[in-house]
């Protein structure tokens, strides 16, 4: 297996699909190209089923996404007014501004790059460490939820002994 991530090349997936031709398994398809066995999956999966997989048609979709996540969207000015604005007067999520601004971007109404959910949070969480209040406007206000068992270390033989035993943490 490789360490690291390696996009696929047109001639590993030539390799592919001659591997899906030949009804091979996923995992010696990835054994024979040095690819972890999920690796192989996605590409099946991404590109259709195993029977439909096509070479080229995998490798344009590959140069598009990558097209697509090479473009560095900035948090501007523009963008720092309308997450404060949706944060805090229509008391939006950060998912739900990305994810109207897609759409209105699909639809052509709008030529704002938005950038990602986490990225508003992290805005969000910076302006709370400079005294701000647009956390306040959150739905959880930025609280950290912590396991309620997280801070509890036992052994799974006390675990054991307990139940059986019926005492509990001596």
């Amino acid at each position: 297996m490789a360490k690291g991530y390696k996009d696929l090349t047109l001639e590993q997936r030539y390799i592919i699909k001659a591997h899906l031709d030949t009804n091979q398994s996923n995992k010696f398809i990835a054994e024979s190209l040095g690819v972890s066995e999920s690796t192989i999956s996605r590409e099946t999966k991404r590109c259709g089923e195993r029977k439909k997989y096509t070479p080229l048609r995998a490798q344009e979709i590959a140069d598009m996404k990558k097209e697509q996540l090479s473009k560095k969207r900035k948090f501007t000015s523009e963008i720092e007014k309308i997450v404060k604005d949706k944060i805090c007067n229509e008391q939006w999520s950060p998912k739900q501004i990305v994810g109207y601004y897609k759409k209105l971007k699909e639809e052509g109404k709008t030529d704002v790059e938005m950038v990602s959910h986490e990225r508003i949070y992290q805005f969000v969480r910076e302006d709370k460490k400079k005294g701000g209040k647009i956390y306040l406007n959150t739905r959880h206000k930025l609280k950290n939820r912590a396991s309620t068992f997280t801070n509890i270390k036992i052994s799974i033989f006390k675990i054991y002994n307990m139940i059986f035993s019926n005492t509990y943490f001596n």
